[in-house]
């Protein structure tokens, strides 16, 4: 019996070490639904209003190097990569991804006069629905 409550104890011991794990390091991954703002030096290479569909880590990683945001669930969702120029200043963007026969994805860029250009890059995560055919629309707000 007494060898018995020490195998109890230790796994309550073990259990409760386990739950003190510390998570503040890993970020909360990115759902679908939500935008991620994206910079860094990477994006120059991006060609302007063209979407980029990333289904893994490795695509992302190859179209985004360290830039590429790491907190995406992939088993479910993708991130569609969108960067663009405008030629005023920027206060606000927001992108919202519908589905007919692929992504449609509609970016709004509202813009302000306080920067002459402006290059912008986001990620848009989508639920994966097995279509690489995207459709974009900026429209560029005042």
């Amino acid at each position: 019996m007494k060898f018995l409550v020490h195998i109890i104890f230790v796994m309550l011991l073990v259990a409760g070490l386990m739950s003190c794990k510390n998570n503040d390091n890993e970020p909360d991954l990115i759902r679908a639904g939500e935008m991620v703002r994206i910079n860094g030096s990477e994006i120059i290479d991006l060609e302007n209003s063209k979407p980029y569909i990333c289904e893994n880590y490795d695509e992302l990683r190859a179209l985004l190097g360290n830039a590429a945001p790491m907190n995406i669930d992939f088993d479910k969702n993708v991130i569609i990569i969108i960067k663009d120029i405008a030629y005023e200043g920027i206060s606000d963007i927001c992108a919202e991804v519908t589905y007919s026969d692929g992504y449609d994805v509609r970016v709004m860029v509202t813009l302000n006069y306080t920067d002459p250009v402006a290059a912008w890059c986001i990620g848009a995560v989508a639920p994966n629905i097995g279509s690489r055919i995207t459709h974009l629309t900026i429209e560029y707000l005042h």
